[in-house]
């Protein structure tokens, strides 16, 4: 097997603690949200070397689903990524994202130029909204078919870019039923080759 084509950045926990205590502020300041009583923070370094590993390059595009505070899409361009995405569908939590993003930037840990980009809205596409919603009851699965905040388009075309042009996946199984309409997409409109990564380590490729 070929050696990892990326080298582990060395300054990752001063990006990290960042998050982490801008996570545990948020907690606290929005603990009448709802939405915020299920946000944890995660971080994919581990699971991002594993796919690394998996696809031998990093010009990729990676795509977090429920970036929350933003930490793993800045995680991705630390590795070197070409692209880095986040979506989340509070917000609240994508201005968050957004302002740790301008402070990582102002404490010189992360370059000024392609940086991570952050979207509020629903995970799956239109299209497969539609599926769902055809498929299952909005009261029994509101989790899934939250609406989508972009009314003419989704957050796929407001990044300009196909859910067939994301390499890798991330994202935190929150509800069974999340993950099972997520990999059935993937395994029908993900492009060939493409890694999908579960935080609890496991792991699929297209």
């Amino acid at each position: 097997m070929m050696g990892p084509v990326f080298e582990r950045p060395t300054d990752l926990e001063p990006v990290v603690d960042i998050y982490r205590r801008s996570a545990e502020a948020f907690k606290i300041n929005h603990s009448n949200d709802p939405m915020t009583s299920e946000f944890l923070l995660s971080d994919c370094t581990a699971h991002l070397e594993r796919a690394l590993e998996i696809t031998q390059t990093t010009d990729v595009t990676f795509l977090e689903l429920g970036c929350g505070v933003g930490l793993n899409p800045v995680i991705a361009k630390k590795f070197g990524v070409t692209s880095s995405y986040g979506i989340d569908i509070n917000p609240r939590l994508i201005e968050e994202a957004e302002s740790n993003l301008a402070r990582v930037v102002e404490e010189g840990l992360l370059p000024e130029q392609n940086l991570p980009v952050y979207l509020w809205g629903n995970f799956f596409t239109r299209d497969q909204l539609a599926v769902i919603r055809k498929e299952v009851s909005d009261r029994t699965y509101k989790h899934l078919v939250l609406e989508n905040p972009h009314t003419d388009s989704d957050v796929y075309e407001q990044f300009g870019i196909g859910f067939d042009a994301i390499d890798i996946f991330y994202m935190y199984p929150w509800h069974g039923k999340d993950v099972d309409f997520f990999e059935r997409f993937f395994q029908e409109y993900a492009r060939d080759g493409a890694v999908l990564l579960l935080r609890d380590g496991r792991i699929m490729r297209k």
